[in-house]
């Protein structure tokens, strides 16, 4: 084991400064031969070698992809083991994925390494195709491979989707609560949203006497039947999927900056000064995930809200507890965030009509809501 984290600790430094050729392949060598030994028996997740995701590395690649199925095997087992504890991946894989995007980063990658993703994404964990769905959607964009492009698609429908329902009412306040309720109930709706929920519907009757705009339709008439055609227009609203994964905390903290320079209206500060031990940026949040829940007008159908790498959810028209909503430990790096196409997550939760509203729907929205609350 020490000899295997020497070797990648000396990997990672030549990988991210002059490439020796010579140096690099004698200590691939040495990991290769130490992996293999390690490899043979049991290995416990607590036990695994700092650093080994440099080994997806688009340098590691390019030097060593004759090979590459050895490499594979090692990423494979190493990825499996490290699945086991989902503390442990989600600690500590978030500082050793900075070290892989750097890398990434320094070196444009080719078509070639981004296929190798895609075929390595067939045999790995759940957490890690979740991060090289996440590379191969930020990096295929400058991509000309339309090859490349379908298999990245087909991988983005076909993401197993499992998540655990979770509650967003913990810790709410009651009177907080009311506060909130009472606030919605005097504020503007989003008029592009409720557009985009609206859902027109014509019914079409047959009567035989007049009502109220009907037309007559004669040869009915003539033999007998309802003639009188009665048309009148309703309005149904489809349902709301929320999908907060990529909706960062700091992204939030940082619009909510950007446009309450002039300060809040007097009821927000009420609002806020009655939460205890909470800021003003957790009060603003709170109320915003409200704002956008009364825009779902069908009772019978809550609006679901999906969050964290797609393994959580709920169901609810009342999200208080917004710190699930908007996580902290989210990294900067737009290649740890997911945007899963709308169909598939219509498509799991049995909800064909359902408007999916992502990460850039959400900030528009924001702010269209903060211009509602400046003073």
């Amino acid at each position: 084991m020490r000899k295997i984290e020497n070797s990648l600790k000396c990997l990672a430094d030549l990988l991210q400064s002059s490439n020796k050729r010579s140096v690099l392949t004698d200590i691939m060598h040495q990991l290769k031969h130490n992996y293999s030994t390690f490899n043979i028996g049991p290995v416990h997740s607590s036990d695994l070698p700092e650093n080994w995701v440099i080994l997806l590395s688009p340098q590691m690649f390019c030097l060593f992809g004759d090979n590459i199925q050895d490499w594979e095997r090692i990423i494979e087992k190493s990825a499996w083991n490290y699945s086991v504890d989902r503390q442990i991946m989600r600690g500590e894989l978030k500082n050793k994925l900075k070290l892989l995007f750097r890398l990434i980063h320094a070196q444009e990658p080719d078509v070639h390494y981004l296929n190798w993703l895609c075929d390595l994404y067939r045999s790995v964990p759940q957490f890690l195709k979740y991060i090289l769905l996440a590379i191969l959607q930020t990096l295929s964009g400058s991509c000309d491979s339309c090859q490349l492009k379908g298999r990245l698609k087909g991988m983005l429908e076909s993401y197993s989707l499992r998540p655990d329902r979770v509650g967003l009412l913990e810790g709410a306040d009651p009177q907080f609560s009311q506060h909130c309720i009472n606030l919605i109930k005097t504020m503007t709706m989003s008029s592009s949203l409720l557009e985009r929920l609206s859902q027109p519907r014509i019914h079409q009757q047959l009567h035989y006497q007049p009502v109220g705009n009907s037309v007559i339709i004669p040869e009915k008439l003539m033999s007998g039947e309802a003639a009188f055609l009665n048309v009148s227009k309703s309005t149904s609203y489809k349902p709301i999927i929320f999908d907060c994964t990529s909706l960062s905390r700091k992204a939030v903290n940082n619009k909510i900056a950007e446009k309450i320079k002039s300060g809040l209206k007097p009821v927000i500060s009420e609002i806020s000064e009655s939460v205890e031990d909470s800021d003003s940026n957790e009060v603003i949040r709170k109320i915003f995930f409200s704002w956008l829940a009364a825009h779902q007008r069908n009772d019978a159908t809550p609006p679901i809200w999906v969050t964290y790498q797609y393994n959580i959810y709920s169901e609810t028209r009342q999200p208080y507890y917004e710190l699930m909503l908007t996580p902290a430990n989210q990294q900067d790096d737009p290649m740890t965030q997911l945007k899963l196409p709308p169909k598939r997550l219509k498509d799991h939760f049995n909800r064909p009509s359902a408007v999916v509203l992502q990460e850039d729907d959400l900030l528009v929205l924001l702010d269209e809501f903060l211009a509602l609350i400046a003073d």
